[in-house]
């Protein structure tokens, strides 16, 4: 072989390496990234199965409600969407105080039936 073949096998060698180390990185990006899509679909079904429970809950206790009596079944309903709104409700319809000073009412109320 060549001095001039030679040359060229070890350039095309080094463009090679270039590209399969490129190619790589372009791998383990696309890896990382289908991973981080993945957690975040699994939070937002997580988050979305959490609401439908909390929702189906209160849709029960305001169907089945005593007005005679509160139901513990009620109070835990209650309890719950108000925990989730403080930890996850970003809107601008309500504030944390509103939640908290409804929980606080409830509670009181809860008292004085003695759940």
């Amino acid at each position: 072989m060549t001095d001039e073949f030679t040359e060229q096998v070890d350039v095309y060698k080094e463009r090679y390496k270039a590209a399969r180390s490129q190619a790589d990185h372009w791998r383990h990006k696309y890896e990382f990234l289908q991973k981080r899509i993945e957690q975040a679909v699994e939070l937002l079904e997580k988050g979305t199965i959490e609401t439908d429970e909390i929702l189906a809950d209160l849709l029960f206790a305001y169907a089945n409600k005593d007005e005679d009596s509160s139901h513990t079944f009620e109070f835990d309903a209650v309890r719950n969407a108000v925990v989730y709104l403080l930890k996850n409700y970003s809107g601008q319809k309500y504030t944390k105080d509103f939640f908290l000073g409804a929980w606080e009412e409830i509670k009181q109320k809860a008292k004085a039936v003695e759940i």
